[in-house]
């Protein structure tokens, strides 16, 4: 049975009829070397999909357009000191790998207080500065929301997701990053990574060097606070609110900001968690025994077919690829990957 090329595409892109998609199933189904054509074809569109938008990316075009947008508005204090902090985001862009982030002006009228908000798609990487001079780097589908001008007391962000933080030091200004009302990480100046996404229970902080202070508050009104050391990591479980703090080696935590990753003696669990924002598929597990597998490793920009080809050799897993999952906006596709013994 013969098959074209281009309705092979189309059916990874989501656009088929019920009859074009009996066909491929059924070609699929023919033989192991198909599926592997169609995974390889995969592959080689994710890659595309993600050159043809780092190359589509133009951060002059991102800041004409944001230019327009606020000049439409009359508050002209307000266009200054926002196209300011623009023009300085988009001066310190990794271009062009990085540059996927959204920036977002945010004026709240209420205190006349006016925000940032950085955006990153998955799997992406952006690198940014605050206006203190501190340094952020904001791993795949991370959020961060700070002030465009910090107080003369203190510096406060918010994050969602996972960021490395290289703090400029300030003793009359603490910096602290807030993850939500009940945990934040208190610092003077000091390197240290947090990982905090809003669908993991799991809030783990990671100090490289310097010193900082968690500040944990428990529903019953509680506040725990734990001075971290360098090489520490701290992970509090939302769920059952503990709190565990080991001494670690904390290049995992630092090497991603070059697009590494390493495993450690990681349970397959977090491999996947880790794979999934990264490549931004979703893994479907089908034999609950494949995550008492632990995985070591590193990559270094390797393309997800390679990876999977790691664990299937370190593991016995296998992998199959389902169709991706349709969305309406500008972003990258999310794919199902099924993972079975």
């Amino acid at each position: 049975m013969n098959i074209s090329e281009d309705l092979l595409v189309r059916y990874l892109q989501g656009e088929y009829t019920s009859e074009e998609l009996a066909t491929v199933k059924a070609w699929e189904s023919q033989s192991d070397d198909n599926k592997k054509i169609l995974e390889q074809l995969y592959f080689i569109l994710q890659a595309s999909e993600r050159l043809q938008k780092m190359n589509a990316a133009s951060p002059e075009a991102a800041l004409l357009n944001l230019k327009k947008k606020i000049s439409s508005r009359r508050y002209s204090s307000f266009f200054h000191q926002s196209l300011m902090v623009t023009q300085r985001i988009a001066a310190v862009l990794f271009i062009p790998i990085f540059i996927l982030a959204g920036y977002l002006i945010l004026q709240d009228y209420s205190n006349t207080q006016r925000y940032v908000e950085v955006k990153t798609n998955s799997g992406m990487i952006s690198s940014f500065d605050l206006p203190d001079g501190s340094k952020v780097w904001l791993n795949s589908g991370g959020k961060l929301k700070y002030p465009a001008e910090f107080s003369s007391k203190k510096r406060e962000v918010h994050l969602e997701g996972q960021g490395y933080f290289s703090v400029k030091r300030d003793e009359d200004a603490p910096f602290m990053v807030r993850i939500d009302d009940f945990y934040s990480v208190e610092v003077l100046g000091t390197e240290f990574n947090i990982t905090a996404y809003e669908d993991d229970h799991l809030i783990e902080t990671t100090l490289v060097t310097g010193k900082v202070k968690l500040n944990i508050h428990l529903v019953d009104g509680r506040l725990i606070q734990k001075l971290l050391k360098p090489n520490e990591k701290a992970t509090y479980n939302r769920e059952t609110h503990r709190l565990c703090i080991a001494t670690v080696n904390t290049e995992s935590d630092k090497v991603w900001r070059e697009g590494k990753i390493i495993f450690c003696q990681h349970p397959m669990e977090q491999v996947l968690k880790v794979l999934s924002r990264y490549y931004n598929v979703r893994f479907a597990v089908k034999n609950p025994k494949i995550m008492q597998s632990e995985i070591t490793a590193k990559f270094t920009n390797e393309p997800l077919q390679q990876v999977l080809g790691y664990l299937e050799l370190a593991s016995g897993i296998k992998f199959k690829i389902k169709h991706p999952d349709k969305i309406e906006n500008d972003t990258l596709s999310t794919s199902v990957i099924e993972v079975y013994k």
